[in-house]
Protein backbone atom coordinates (compact mmCIF):
# COMPACT_ATOMS: atom_id res chain seq x y z
CA UNK A 1 0.00 0.00 0.00
CA UNK A 2 2.55 2.27 0.75
CA UNK A 3 4.32 1.83 -2.46
CA UNK A 4 0.83 2.49 -4.27
CA UNK A 5 0.80 5.67 -2.58
CA UNK A 6 4.48 6.91 -3.43
CA UNK A 7 5.10 5.77 -7.10
CA UNK A 8 1.62 4.85 -8.80
CA UNK A 9 1.19 8.96 -9.70
CA UNK A 10 -0.63 11.62 -9.02
CA UNK A 11 -4.36 10.17 -10.01
CA UNK A 12 -3.62 6.65 -7.50
CA UNK A 13 -3.09 4.19 -10.67
CA UNK A 14 -4.06 0.31 -9.34
CA UNK A 15 -3.23 -1.05 -12.49
CA UNK A 16 0.45 0.48 -12.11
CA UNK A 17 0.87 -0.95 -8.91
CA UNK A 18 -0.53 -4.41 -9.68
CA UNK A 19 1.94 -4.37 -12.78
CA UNK A 20 4.75 -3.32 -10.50
CA UNK A 21 4.46 -6.48 -8.20
CA UNK A 22 3.66 -8.78 -10.58
CA UNK A 23 6.90 -8.02 -12.42
CA UNK A 24 8.75 -8.29 -9.04
CA UNK A 25 7.06 -11.11 -7.93
CA UNK A 26 5.75 -13.30 -10.50
CA UNK A 27 4.19 -16.03 -8.24
CA UNK A 28 1.96 -13.26 -6.78
CA UNK A 29 -0.46 -13.01 -8.99
CA UNK A 30 -2.12 -9.88 -7.43
CA UNK A 31 -5.49 -9.20 -9.25
CA UNK A 32 -6.37 -5.59 -9.47
CA UNK A 33 -10.07 -6.29 -6.96
CA UNK A 34 -7.73 -8.30 -4.74
CA UNK A 35 -5.47 -4.41 -4.71
CA UNK A 36 -8.81 -2.74 -4.80
CA UNK A 37 -10.14 -4.82 -1.56
CA UNK A 38 -7.17 -4.15 0.59
CA UNK A 39 -6.96 -0.51 0.31
CA UNK A 40 -10.41 -0.17 0.73
CA UNK A 41 -9.27 -1.56 4.02
CA UNK A 42 -6.06 0.02 4.61
CA UNK A 43 -7.26 1.44 7.50
CA UNK A 44 -7.76 -1.59 8.85
CA UNK A 45 -4.50 -3.23 7.82
CA UNK A 46 -2.46 -0.16 8.46
CA UNK A 47 -3.54 -0.38 12.25
CA UNK A 48 -3.38 -4.32 12.26
CA UNK A 49 0.64 -4.10 11.13
CA UNK A 50 1.11 -1.06 13.27
CA UNK A 51 -0.37 -3.12 16.45
CA UNK A 52 1.76 -6.42 15.57
CA UNK A 53 5.22 -4.52 14.98
CA UNK A 54 5.13 -2.36 18.20
CA UNK A 55 3.69 -4.85 20.35
CA UNK A 56 7.14 -7.48 18.95
CA UNK A 57 4.60 -10.02 18.51
CA UNK A 58 5.61 -10.55 14.85
CA UNK A 59 8.37 -10.45 12.39
CA UNK A 60 7.94 -9.56 8.69
CA UNK A 61 4.38 -10.00 8.84
CA UNK A 62 4.61 -13.38 10.17
CA UNK A 63 4.44 -14.73 14.21
CA UNK A 64 7.71 -15.89 15.48
CA UNK A 65 7.86 -18.91 16.66
CA UNK A 66 11.48 -20.50 17.87
CA UNK A 67 12.38 -23.81 16.11
CA UNK A 68 13.91 -27.14 17.49
CA UNK A 69 16.77 -26.41 15.33
CA UNK A 70 17.93 -23.53 15.06
CA UNK A 71 21.29 -23.77 13.65
CA UNK A 72 19.53 -25.40 10.27
CA UNK A 73 16.63 -22.53 10.49
CA UNK A 74 20.14 -20.05 10.41
CA UNK A 75 21.17 -21.74 7.27
CA UNK A 76 17.71 -22.14 5.73
CA UNK A 77 17.17 -18.32 6.04
CA UNK A 78 20.46 -17.66 4.48
CA UNK A 79 19.72 -19.93 1.75
CA UNK A 80 16.23 -17.78 1.32
CA UNK A 81 17.71 -14.62 1.60
CA UNK A 82 20.26 -15.36 -1.40
CA UNK A 83 17.73 -16.82 -3.22
CA UNK A 84 16.07 -13.95 -3.30
CA UNK A 85 18.76 -11.53 -3.91
CA UNK A 86 19.21 -13.98 -6.60
CA UNK A 87 15.90 -13.01 -8.22
CA UNK A 88 15.01 -16.88 -7.92
CA UNK A 89 11.27 -17.63 -7.47
CA UNK A 90 10.53 -19.38 -4.39
CA UNK A 91 7.46 -21.04 -3.33
CA UNK A 92 5.69 -23.69 -0.70
CA UNK A 93 7.20 -26.51 -3.14
CA UNK A 94 10.67 -24.74 -3.55
CA UNK A 95 11.06 -24.57 0.50
CA UNK A 96 10.02 -27.80 1.23
CA UNK A 97 12.19 -29.35 -0.86
CA UNK A 98 15.32 -27.50 0.28
CA UNK A 99 13.91 -28.11 3.89
CA UNK A 100 13.96 -31.63 3.29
Amino acid sequence: MNWYHKFSGPKKNQTKTMKHFNQKYPDLQLKQPVLSNWLKHEDMWQEWWTKHLESGSCLSGKCFKPTEFPVVTKMFELWVEKALHDHVCINGDVLWEKWK
